[in-house]
């Protein structure tokens, strides 16, 4: 199961033809309750949202002390809200299961005992379910905490056709573009961050 509590941080960024496209995303998950601050960037939209989700509720404002409660998730909420965190937490729920194969390195992360592993481009297809022709991994590092399978910390570069790619970029580019995108993603204080309190 995932971690009970943990803080996180996203990045991602998205080149085609020179120009990039740059969404961050970090906050607090504790429970099924998330509260996170997010910027969203794309030739689209450019947006910058506060969010906090607990008990079938959802707040917004323009930061976590100034928040306006929502009736419904509207679909830049919801988009916004799936960044947080935007990778799955553990192995088996991002498709990674296979990669946790043979000798890790050892490492401590945040004081924590981590295992590495490298992964290709075989490895990212599968997990996405997509053809491994259209994409190239230059970088796929994974860490897990070790005697798990929490994914602490993951750093991708990948090169390919950005329709093969929509799972890691979302919605609203270039049908035919292709794109270079790098991630980087890490969660800290497992078990030790929250509680979120909703406002009011």
């Amino acid at each position: 199961p995932d971690p009970d509590s943990y803080d996180f941080t996203f990045e991602r960024r998205v080149t085609i033809e020179g120009e990039t496209w740059t969404t961050t995303a970090s906050g607090t998950v504790d429970g099924s309750a998330v509260a996170c601050e997010v910027s969203l960037s794309g030739p689209a939209v450019r947006a910058d949202r506060s969010l906090i989700a607990a008990g079938g509720r959802l707040w917004a404002g323009d930061s976590l002390e100034d928040l306006d409660p929502r009736g419904t998730a509207g679909a830049l909420d919801r988009t916004m809200l799936a960044l947080c965190p935007a990778w799955p937490v553990t192995l088996e729920a991002a498709g990674l299961g296979g990669l946790a194969d043979g000798t890790p390195a050892v490492h401590d992360l945040d004081g924590m005992p981590a295992e590495g592993y490298s992964g290709g481009t075989e490895d990212l297809a599968a997990a996405l379910g997509i053809d491994p022709e259209t994409v190239t991994v230059e970088v796929f590092n994974v860490w897990i905490r070790a005697g798990t399978s929490w994914v602490v910390d993951l750093d991708l570069a990948v090169t390919g056709d950005i329709r093969a790619l929509l799972q890691l970029t979302g919605d609203g580019y270039a049908a035919d573009a292709t794109a270079t995108v790098t991630i980087a993603q890490r969660i800290t204080a497992i078990g030790e961050a929250g509680p979120i309190i909703p406002p009011g």
